[in-house]
């Protein structure tokens, strides 16, 4: 059986056939790495159908979605093009660690680079010194199940430096993949809404994705897609709106950033680009007891009991609380103002504070031009940090907490007072809890 013959059927496209050079380099470790990190940031307990979505899922979707576009691009495009497009959108999530950005933003510290495809690919031993991460330390290092990288030898090196830029948003043909809308998006925003219920139809992505190209470094989509943008735009909104502003997943990700800054001060080799979710798991629950507990609780939804999330418009705020020695005396100043009310459950509070950075996250605004030549804008970008405040204590977990009881001593309202005058900032604003659910844009869409 020939290889045109083979096809991957996917959730949201159906029967997908690849070419021939698709094909050669699937089964490389360092792809296939992919089928064991989560699309999410984290195990999800409540957005159950987007739990255990994969990064190879996705990428597989995004290279669907450039074959669409190459193969509808209005003007001559030679193959050895068509061929970068398609692999960088293949590539892209290469480098994306253990449960996604939760990883990341420690690794960044070891001055990491998730989109350095051509590091990543071909680097072949090193030391990390003066800021500078090695994604390889030996020549035959395993990366995955006891295997070493292959890619290097299959992708010419002059095709892997172009795929690294379009991948790193540099070059003419970036914003196909690194852009406001790009194929990656598409395919991302889509995917997920798709198995979390959110949308019933799967179109948009490929009509949308078979109506753009590149003119002059500039993405340029055609005019009969162009309403099309409110679709992607709509769903995006609704999907991060559950992603970022529900707070069993706020206090997972908390659980999760504590787990990891805990283990990386006793280890700080501890984490590599290259684990996986499980492999990551098996590696915090045997770093200490205080991490052990951590993650043992993460994982049966023993959560940390979420006492408010607030928004605040001063960005710098979210670099403040990423010092750890910054937010420990936050949430010093919080457990004090907190014990010192007539309750017996708060007398023994424990605080943890997590910040979200949401800029262009739960909105975005996008603009594209036309072939007619029109600019289209939709939507509006956000500009805040999300902080969650939440009880580590175990009597007051997600499970345990009484609801009335904050009322009652306005526990919330005392925090939200806290925050002002650490920041101050008098707009710190409390959110609905749960209120994503609620909230009119969150309903299905993109019915197209």
């Amino acid at each position: 059986m020939s290889d045109s013959s083979r096809y991957v059927y996917d959730a949201l496209y159906g029967r997908v056939q690849y070419p021939a050079y698709v094909w050669e380099i699937l089964s490389c470790p360092e792809i296939q790495r992919l089928r064991e990190v989560r699309l999410c940031n984290i195990n999800s307990l409540c957005l159950t159908g987007g739990a255990n979505i994969n990064r190879y899922e996705h990428s597989l979707g995004a290279a669907y979605l450039a074959l669409q576009c190459v193969s509808a691009w209005p003007r001559d495009i030679d193959e050895k093009t068509k061929k970068r497009i398609v692999l960088a959108a293949l590539l892209h999530d290469l480098g994306t660690t253990a449960f996604g950005h939760s990883v990341q933003y420690v690794l960044d510290t070891r001055g990491y680079q998730h989109e350095s495809v051509y590091d990543i690919i071909t680097q072949q031993d090193g030391t990390e010194h003066q800021g500078k991460y090695s994604y390889q330390h030996a020549r035959m290092e395993p990366i995955y199940f006891g295997l070493p990288k292959r890619l290097v030898r299959l992708i010419p090196d002059e095709d892997l430096k172009v795929i690294n830029d379009i991948v790193k948003g540099k070059g003419p043909l970036a914003p196909l993949v690194n852009g406001t809308i790009d194929l990656d998006n598409l395919d991302n925003v889509y995917r997920l809404a798709y198995h979390i219920g959110l949308v019933h139809s799967t179109e948009v992505p490929v009509k949308i994705a078979s109506a753009m190209w590149i003119e002059d470094g500039q993405l340029v989509i055609k005019e009969s897609v162009s309403e099309l943008l409110k679709d992607w735009y709509d769903v995006r909104r609704t999907l991060y709106r559950y992603l970022l502003l529900n707070p069993d997943e706020f206090s997972a990700k908390c659980m999760l950033e504590e787990a990891l800054y805990l283990a990386q001060t006793r280890s700080s080799g501890l984490f590599s680009w290259n684990d996986v979710d499980y492999q990551l798991l098996e590696k915090l629950s045997t770093c200490s007891d205080e991490v052990r507990n951590i993650i043992s609780r993460l994982m049966i939804g023993d959560l940390y009991g979420c006492i408010g999330l607030y928004s605040t418009a001063r960005i710098e705020s979210y670099d403040m609380l990423t010092d750890q020695s910054f937010r420990r005396s936050v949430e010093q100043k919080i457990e004090a103002r907190l014990r010192k009310i007539k309750q017996s459950s708060l007398k023994s509070t424990i605080i943890a504070i997590h910040a979200i950075k949401d800029v262009n996250k739960t909105q975005r605004q996008i603009t594209v031009t036309t072939d007619a030549g029109r600019q289209v804008s939709v939507g509006t970008p956000s500009h805040q940090v999300l902080i969650g405040v939440f009880f580590k204590n175990a009597h007051l977990s997600v499970t345990s907490i009484s609801r009335s009881m904050l009322e009652e001593h306005r526990v919330s309202h005392a925090v939200q007072g806290e925050l002002k005058q650490v920041f101050a900032d008098s707009e710190i604003e409390e959110l609905t809890l749960y209120g994503e659910a609620f909230s009119t844009d969150c309903q299905v869409v993109g019915a197209h």
